[in-house]
C-alpha cells in the first residue's frame, strides 16, 4: 500500500436526514406485529402501511409470511405526524408524536428500461464548493486559491436487498475551475490550469449490525497538473485517471439537526496522459462533514491529501467549503 494512504484528517460538519429505519426481526415476530407496535395504523388495505412496507422492501405478500429471525426490514418514517401506538396495558390506542423526519419514504420502482434501478424518490442535490490546494515539488510548492466547482449529486432511495445486506447506488458529477497557480519560490512565476471534471458512482451498503454505512467507490477524473520537468523548469500535463476507493459515513443528531461525517480512501489503478507525459501512481484520503441547515440547504467542510509516486509532484493537500441545495 502506498505511503500516505492513511493520514490523520479532522473535519467537522453535518448532513442529510435519514429517511428509513431498519428493524431486525426477532424470533416469531411478523412484519404486521412490528408495524402495529410502532404505531403504523391502519395496517391493511390499499396504500396502507403493510402494503407500503412490502413495496419498500420489494417483497410480495407470500414472501412476507416466510420472513424469519434476523431478517432486516426497512420501515418508513413519518414526518411531523402523530403515530397511533397501542397501549401495552389496556390494549387501547394512545397517541404520541415521534419521528420528526423529512420524508415519508415509499420506494416504488419506475417501469421501463431502468425500472429496476431508478426510484421515484431520488434525492438530487446541486453542489457548490471552493477549495484551496497546496502542491509540493522539489525545492518549491504551488498554491491554487481560485478552485471553484459546481456539481450534481443523486442519492438513490431505491434500497435493494442481498441476503441480510441492504444496498443502494449514489452518483455524482462535478466540474472544477482550477484558476491560476502561484509558486512560493518565485512570486513572478505563475500558471493557469484548464477546468477539470470528476464523476463518481458508489455502492452504499447498510447493515443493522454495523453502526455506519459503507461501500466501494469508483471515480473518473480528468484534470491538469503542474508538471516539474527539472529543478528550474515547469510545464503542465493533463491526465485521465480512474480511482478505486472505499467510502464510509455515519449520521448524528446534533443541536436538533443532522450531521454526517465520512471518509473516502482511494488509489489510482488506470491512467492515460493526454500530453504524452510519464504516468504516475497515487493514493489519497478525503475526510468530510456536512450539516443540514434547513430542509433544503446543507453546508460542509472537507480535507483531502493525495500522495504521488514516479513523478516530481510529491503531494497535494486541499481544504474546501461546500454548499448544497436539495433540488428534489
Amino acid at each position: 500500500m502506498k505511503k500516505g494512504f492513511f493520514l490523520a484528517c479532522l473535519a467537522i460538519t453535518p448532513a442529510f436526514a435519514q429517511n428509513y429505519e431498519i428493524h431486525v426481526l426477532k424470533e416469531g415476530e411478523t412484519l404486521s406485529e412490528v408495524l402495529y407496535a410502532k404505531g403504523y395504523i391502519p395496517l391493511y388495505g390499499e396504500n396502507n402501511w403493510v402494503q407500503k412496507t412490502l413495496e419498500m422492501n420489494h417483497l410480495s405478500s407470500t414472501q412476507d409470511k416466510k420472513l424469519k429471525k434476523d431478517f432486516p426490514v426497512i420501515l418508513p418514517h413519518r414526518p411531523e405526524e402523530e403515530i397511533t401506538a397501542p397501549s401495552t396495558q389496556t390494549g387501547e390506542v394512545s397517541k404520541e408524536v415521534i419521528y420528526r423526519e423529512k420524508l415519508v419514504y415509499q420506494s416504488r420502482p419506475r417501469k421501463g428500461l431502468l425500472g429496476g434501478l431508478i426510484s421515484e424518490h431520488q434525492d438530487v442535490f446541486l453542489n457548490f464548493s471552493h477549495r484551496q490546494t497546496q502542491s509540493s515539488y522539489v525545492g518549491t510548492s504551488v498554491s491554487q486559491r481560485e478552485k471553484f466547482s459546481v456539481g450534481l449529486n443523486v442519492n438513490g432511495n431505491n434500497l435493494r436487498r442481498l441476503g441480510n445486506i441492504i444496498y443502494d447506488w449514489n452518483v455524482g458529477l462535478e466540474i472544477n475551475s482550477q484558476g491560476s497557480a502561484s509558486f512560493t519560490s518565485n512570486d513572478q512565476r505563475n500558471a493557469t490550469l484548464d477546468p477539470s471534471i470528476e464523476a463518481y458512482t458508489e455502492l452504499d451498503i447498510i447493515s443493522a449490525k454495523i453502526p455506519f454505512e459503507f461501500g466501494p467507490r469508483f471515480t473518473f477524473e480528468e484534470r491538469s497538473r503542474i508538471n516539474q520537468l527539472d529543478e528550474d523548469n515547469f510545464g503542465t500535463r493533463r491526465d485521465r485517471i480512474f480511482w478505486l476507493g472505499f467510502n464510509a459515513h455515519k449520521s448524528f443528531k446534533v443541536l436538533g439537526s443532522e450531521l454526517e461525517t465520512g471518509i473516502n480512501l482511494k488509489t489510482s489503478f488506470l491512467q492515460t496522459s493526454l500530453t504524452d507525459e510519464k504516468d504516475f501512481s497515487a493514493s489519497g484520503i478525503n475526510a468530510y462533514a456536512q450539516m443540514q441547515l434547513t430542509n433544503d440547504y446543507f453546508v460542509g467542510l472537507n480535507i483531502e491529501s493525495i500522495q504521488y509516486d514516479q513523478i516530481n509532484l510529491a503531494s497535494e493537500q486541499s481544504f474546501g467549503l461546500n454548499f448544497k441545495y436539495q433540488i428534489k
